[in-house]
């Protein structure tokens, strides 16, 4: 999803600021994957001291098959965000040039980040109810944290946000695109590793 972003013009990028391009994206971009990975990894497993034995495995041993209706819920209400987002970013696809491309950037997060979510919902919402603070402390660090770099990159030049292709909503400044994508990325990590 990200070269798809990337091949349509959401996000360019100031050549002679990368070492090379690998597809539609600067190596960076596929090097920032790793980064932001290892460092959301490092913060949750900072955050979410380990848990006593006993409380543990008792989270472990819980069937997968016995899910709360808050978690069939939340699965649920992925798998509709995600079929939205597939619908949508494919009619803006197929559509003439300029129809509904301020939702590209939008419809692409909504396809492509909600499964993966829906499936750690579905599969680890036991585990993720029982230290929501730490959860949310170690997503909330990260995200804000490499929101800042993404700002910082953006106000030197060296990204460049094409506005045709959001929404226009912002919050302080910051697209609600970017704030998605940095903030889902790192909820994706924080769930895997806890």
């Amino acid at each position: 999803w990200d070269s798809l972003i990337f091949s349509k013009g959401v996000f360019t990028f100031d050549q002679g600021s990368m070492l090379g391009v690998f597809g539609a994206m600067p190596l960076e971009e596929w090097l920032w994957f790793i980064d932001h990975t290892t460092l959301a990894s490092i913060v949750t497993l900072a955050v979410m001291r380990p848990q006593a034995d006993d409380v543990l495995a008792a989270s472990l041993r819980s069937p997968l098959r016995q899910h709360s209706p808050a978690d069939k819920g939340a699965a649920m209400g992925l798998a509709a965000l995600s079929t939205t987002g597939f619908w949508l970013t494919s009619q803006i696809l197929m559509a003439a040039p300029g129809a509904d491309e301020h939702l590209l950037f939008l419809g692409v997060l909504m396809g492509f980040m909600p499964p993966v979510l829906a499936l750690q919902w579905w599969f680890g919402g036991n585990v993720f109810r029982q230290r929501p603070g730490e959860m949310l402390s170690a997503i909330a660090a990260v995200s804000v944290y490499v929101l800042a770099l993404d700002q910082l990159a953006l106000s030197k030049g060296i990204w460049h946000l094409n506005p045709d292709y959001t929404t226009g909503l912002n919050l302080l400044g910051v697209s609600i695109e970017q704030i998605l994508v940095y903030t889902l990325t790192t909820v994706l990590v924080v769930q895997t590793n806890v």
